[in-house]
């Protein structure tokens, strides 16, 4: 892939990036143990329920910004864990993208899907700064982890279809991006696709 089809398509990913770096808002992020606590277990299942609850409104959204307040809650149980260090570790690497210190920031998203590879958050944050840093095989590979952990992860698929129109996979783009508008409607993306969305 040369640089001016990554420049031309990096724009609808950077709106969505300042989007993600400007919500400072948290993903539900349940712990994988066995050792949970019923309370544990209660607040996991009411945290997955509303988020459930979200994903319902936001695909019956009416309006862009119906469906731009749905898709920032979701957002938020995103980002938001119980865990302080993957907290922590989230806001590093924002902090770092902010400074266009891509490479420390994909150092950092390596650790968070390292030490919590169940996160889906964490694989979607590498894949966008493997998209950022322009190695778009690893963020794909990336993108499809976050997608097993969470297939209705609306900028995960369309990060997928940014990348598949870059490739010259039109057909797959505009199928990847259908998926992506079943889910979220309203997203942004889908004008890259032209009238065949």
């Amino acid at each position: 892939m040369n640089s001016q089809m990554i420049n031309r398509i990096k724009p609808p990913l950077f709106s969505l990036l300042l989007m993600l770096a400007s919500t400072v808002l948290m993903p539900a992020w349940a712990d994988s143990s066995s050792g949970q606590s019923a309370e544990q277990t209660v607040s996991t299942n009411e945290k997955q329920a509303a988020l459930n609850d979200l994903f319902d409104q936001l695909a019956q959204s009416k309006s862009k910004a119906e469906a731009t307040k749905y898709a920032d809650q979701i957002w938020q149980h995103w980002f938001h864990t119980d865990n302080p260090e993957v907290n922590d570790l989230l806001r590093r690497v924002q902090e770092l993208r902010r400074q266009q210190r891509n490479k420390q920031a994909l150092i950092v998203s390596d650790r968070i899907v390292s030490r919590f590879p169940e996160y889906s958050e964490g694989w979607n944050q590498r894949a966008t700064m493997f998209y950022v840093v322009g190695d778009l095989e690893s963020s794909l590979a990336d993108i499809e982890q976050t997608l097993l952990r969470e297939p209705r992860h609306f900028g995960a698929l369309a990060g997928r279809a940014l990348i598949e129109l870059a490739q010259g996979k039109r057909k797959e783009a505009e199928a990847t991006m259908r998926k992506a508008l079943r889910v979220h409607p309203f997203l942004s993306e889908k004008a890259i696709l032209g009238q065949a969305v």
